[in-house]
């Protein structure tokens, strides 16, 4: 099967004829229809996570497919099952990653690697997908949806006529504001760099938008929420976005830290601002149980209360991986994907 393979940092990826084993103890093989490109393999392929001793090795942490078959131990699902893969861990079976062959090359592969026709991936990061919903679109729950909206489920519990700032209006924050509007919360400010991001965040529920390169942004997220939000989250990948999320909160507001930082590059707070009550969190993935939120967001999903198609923006083939990893760094796309259809 081919896969896209990262060689060095700053390189292009390179598509190899992978062999892939039968799956074995709590293993399954899937046939991938669709892969998200996440901001993660941006810093994977620039370098910018640090040492990688990992290299060559597949990429991708979101997808969806069918199942082919599954090894022993497997009891979540079944050959022909459509299912959701994600970084995230579930009930199930868990099993590390892989060594792969490609020719007389070695190749490594982590526990999901879904920039490839098909992949070995273990039980308990697979949740099945329910009637109703169609395969490609499904690919996006297991990390850009499900992040999103876990921050405001489950991270931060936002509820309704609460404040919510969200830096940055790609993948993961485009969920926050769809979720933030589910939820009842308001004013929903959406804060970014680029237009086009900007209109989507209005068209997924912002109430207020502010070009950050133009405008004030604390002073306009002052006047919107009337001297600081309850909450705010940094989902860009940008040391002052963070910087900014803790000033917005008002006293015993929340700042979540959802975005990636190069390897190396620090932020500055003012202590003052914890001294005030204000919490600074993370989030690992919005803190979701792949198990029951999953299904719970794809419910909202079909009742029409979450988009989830749209997030889709720019589709490629595999051998184009490269343009879509440069329309992600563009930030001409809400999320690329790379369809794998046979």
């Amino acid at each position: 099967m081919r896969a896209a393979v990262l060689i060095a940092p700053g390189k292009p990826l390179e598509i190899w004829d992978v062999v892939l084993p039968e799956p074995g103890l709590g293993q399954v093989r899937v046939r991938l229809r669709r892969s998200g490109i996440c901001g993660s393999q941006l810093l994977e392929v620039s370098g910018s996570r640090g040492e990688d001793a990992y290299l060559p090795h597949l990429l991708g942490h979101e997808g969806s497919g069918t199942v082919i078959s599954v090894g022993a131990g497997v009891t979540k699902v079944r050959p022909g099952d459509r299912v959701i893969i994600s970084w995230m861990t579930g009930v199930g079976l868990d099993a590390g990653g892989l060594r792969l062959t490609a020719g007389t090359r070695t190749v490594n592969a982590g526990p999901v690697a879904t920039l490839a026709e098909e992949a070995i991936v273990p039980e308990n990061r697979l949740v099945p997908i329910p009637d109703g919903v169609p395969l490609p679109d499904a690919a996006l729950v297991g990390c850009a949806l499900a992040t999103g909206c876990g921050i405001v489920r489950n991270t931060l519990q936002l509820r309704a006529g609460q404040s919510i700032a969200v830096f940055g209006a790609g993948g993961i924050g485009i969920n926050v504001v769809q979720m933030a509007r589910y939820s009842g919360a308001g004013p929903i400010i959406a804060i970014d760099v680029d237009q086009k991001k900007l209109a989507w965040a209005k068209e997924f529920g912002a109430t207020e938008v502010i070009d950050a390169r133009r405008e004030d942004v604390l002073g306009a997220i002052y006047a919107f929420s009337g001297g600081g939000v309850d909450a705010a989250v940094a989902t860009a990948g940008s040391r002052s976005s963070m910087e900014l999320a803790l000033a917005a909160v008002k006293r015993g507001g929340t700042a979540v830290i959802a975005g990636n930082l190069a390897a190396g590059e620090r932020v500055s707070i003012d202590p003052f601002d914890l001294i005030k009550g204000k919490r600074l969190i993370g989030t690992w993935g919005g803190e979701n149980n792949p198990d029951s939120d999953f299904p719970f967001y794809l419910d909202l999903v079909r009742q029409g209360a979450l988009r989830l198609k749209e997030l889709a923006s720019h589709s490629f083939p595999l051998e184009a991986v490269n343009e879509a990893l440069a329309a992600l760094r563009a930030g001409n796309a809400l999320r690329a994907v790379v369809d794998l259809a046979p």
